[in-house]
């Protein structure tokens, strides 16, 4: 997202663009964007669309990529709906144009994507977190086919480069550098080695609560779609979750068990390997890792820009509640999220306990006569009546 508005010059020459390339005539609203210029079209026959023109400078190859996903899914049976293409009077379905200045924007036109943002919701339901992992799920099986040129490039909102934010956190305050550091330093000397062992793909890379919709049912809201595909890219296929995760918990009285729904969710439809979900703990932290670190930076260059702060706060926050668990409380919640064994080493501890042939009493009750003693807070026999 964007933290000011469209100029109203620009709205209107988008106005000419839509209906020389696409056609289409009707009302158009502006809408925020972080990458495109984008903005509702409303046409007298009750259908909406989005139009996207990029800014200046975007290459034509991310857009090609973001085409060539929106058209894979399309051949895809999802439990939810994503933008459709619309192919303008040229043939295709993105048209370079320049504007009377000499600057050169690229159009797409796509089907409006009906619901609110899951990002209104409060509180969320434990069906919702669990739904948010199905839907992330979805997504990243529906990818598992899919592969293209620009999606193996270096992005700076990968999980796995994370340390590539870190020197942004010299504007951290030294509160915040403590927590960045017992993270970051994690990720050096245990994480990053295990990366090369882990399943890659490409990722959706995005479910966070400004791409997902819901439907208007207040009771019990479904994720209705999913919009912007600009981010995906190829990396380890437990980032996508960790993503999802990582925005999941924001907010959240208790984080993990937040994470373990979404977990839950997930592994239903896209079964995790365990050593996925070993190091799944701090990749969440990775993803929100950069999140802080890039508003630090942001703060520095447009010290007045508040929307470049809007995740801050909440991300902080859950970084402070996330290293209040041990690592390993953390893997062993995680692992139960995907019905296996929480504490791995029980398994081989019951095989070797199976195989003893006598195990000794610390206290020999055999033959004793025993008395059972109410230890509990409403006990009558512990004299505080």
């Amino acid at each position: 997202m964007s933290s000011s508005p469209i100029p109203p010059a620009f709205v209107e020459q988008a106005r000419l663009w839509l209906k020389k390339y696409y056609g289409l005539v009707g009302e158009l609203k502006s809408l925020y964007g972080e990458v495109d210029y984008n903005f509702l079209v409303s046409v007298p026959s009750g259908e909406e669309y989005t139009l996207k023109i990029s800014r200046i400078g975007t290459e034509l190859s991310e857009l090609e990529f973001q085409v060539a996903i929106l058209e894979h899914l399309r051949e895809v049976d999802l439990a939810f709906q994503v933008p459709q293409l619309v192919v303008a009077t040229n043939g295709h379905f993105v048209v370079t144009v320049n504007t009377e200045t000499g600057q050169q924007h690229h159009l797409r036109v796509q089907t409006w994507v009906p619901g609110r943002l899951l990002d209104e919701v409060q509180p969320r339901s434990t069906a919702l977190l669990q739904q948010w992992g199905q839907t992330t799920a979805q997504l990243n099986l529906a990818l598992r086919s899919f592969d293209h040129p620009y999606a193996h490039r270096s992005y700076k909102w990968d999980p796995s480069r994370t340390l590539e934010s870190r020197p942004h956190g010299q504007w951290f305050t030294e509160t915040q550098q403590e927590i960045a550091d017992y993270f970051w330093d994690r990720f050096e000397n245990k994480i990053k080695s295990q990366l090369s062992r882990l399943r890659n793909g490409v990722n959706y890379n995005d479910a966070h609560e400004q791409n997902l919709l819901v439907n208007s049912d207040k009771q019990a809201p479904q994720i209705s779609g999913v919009i912007d595909f600009g981010d995906a890219l190829y990396t380890q296929t437990i980032n996508e979750l960790a993503i999802a995760c990582a925005y999941a918990i924001m907010g959240q009285a208790d984080p993990l068990s937040a994470a373990c729904q979404v977990v839950k969710g997930f592994h239903e439809l896209a079964p995790l390997e365990e050593q996925e979900v070993a190091v799944l703990y701090d990749m969440i932290a990775a993803r929100l890792l950069i999140t802080v670190a890039t508003a630090a930076k942001n703060l520095r260059a447009e010290p007045d820009n508040t929307y470049l702060q809007v995740s801050a706060q909440p991300a902080w926050q859950a970084l402070k509640k996330w290293q209040r668990y041990t690592p390993a409380l953390a893997h062993y919640r995680l692992r139960a999220a995907c019905g296996w064994e929480a504490v791995p080493a029980r398994i081989s501890f019951n095989k070797w306990i199976a195989a003893q042939n006598k195990i000794h009493p610390v206290m020999p009750l055999e033959g004793k006569h025993l008395v059972p003693l109410d230890l509990g807070v409403a006990s009558l026999d512990l004299g505080n009546n």
